[in-house]
């Protein structure tokens, strides 16, 4: 799958692999490339983080058993910044350390950007079915992301980024999310995420357009829509970010991509 879509970055959530398992789905999956992962702050590794390493210099700066955080160089062009991977908890007392953490990382003056599962939704226009009223874990999310001055990246395409695919009482939220600093949107100032249509999957697809700082910049087409991560992956110099439950990539099935 990773030379087929021609992938450089990619990262996998709730893998329920024991470590001792890991060396061979690791050399199944990521042959000739990089691989970190939070085994030390969790017992089934529920994050993994692949790259590509002749394209990609990516770095763990801390970990905990819901995030991962790191700084990534673009090789060919030297462009350096912060990426967090998150896996949200379920339980929303157990986000609150989530929370902690990333007000505790952030880097004023540097690049950030931090994708994927939050678990929660920011505001009420965000879900469809439910409660229709802002809940304390919906406070706590939105003072977070106040605090760390966090805002989602551009995005066009579907709103709501899982559902629970019940035919009744079906609910549908944002809970993943392409969040950057003002110093990354600055940086990368063309970059936009594009949320694809529903799959097989409760999470949807993404995908972001090129973020190469100013005067490295691939050639791209105003307001390109790429169907498939092929397509996408034929502009010179685009970095693709895939993140997918681990279950799925026996399947192929529904997967986030975003171009760092």
């Amino acid at each position: 799958m990773l030379l087929d879509q021609q992938l450089s970055l990619v990262c996998l959530v709730e893998t329920r692999v024991r470590k001792t398992n890991t060396p061979l789905v690791v050399n199944s999956i990521f042959k000739n490339w990089d691989i970190l992962d939070n085994y030390s702050s969790h017992d089934i590794g529920r994050i993994w983080v692949g790259w590509y390493p002749r394209i990609l210099k990516i770095s763990k700066i801390s970990e905990t058993d819901q995030i991962i955080h790191c700084l990534a160089c673009i090789l060919d062009s030297n462009d350096q910044f912060n990426i967090s991977f998150v896996y949200g908890s379920n339980d929303e007392r157990a986000r609150r350390a989530l929370w902690d953490n990333m007000c505790v990382f952030q880097h004023g003056g540097t690049p950030w950007i931090i994708v994927r599962d939050f678990n929660v939704s920011r505001r009420v226009q965000e879900s469809v079915g439910g409660s229709s009223k802002i809940s304390v874990a919906m406070e706590k999310f939105d003072n977070c992301l106040q605090s760390v001055e966090l805002d989602d990246l551009r995005f066009s395409g579907f709103l709501h980024t899982w559902c629970n695919k019940r035919s009744n009482g079906c609910i549908s939220k944002k809970l993943d999310r392409v969040l950057v600093n003002k110093e990354r949107m600055a940086k990368f100032e063309h970059s936009e995420a594009f949320f694809l249509p529903p799959s097989i999957s409760d999470h949807i697809p993404s995908l972001q357009s090129p973020a190469h700082s100013k005067g490295n910049e691939p050639t791209l087409n105003q307001g390109e829509v790429f169907e498939d991560l092929k397509d996408a992956s034929s502009y010179t110099g685009l970095l693709l970010l895939m993140i997918l439950s681990f279950k799925e990539v026996a399947a192929n099935g529904s997967m986030m991509a975003v171009e760092v």
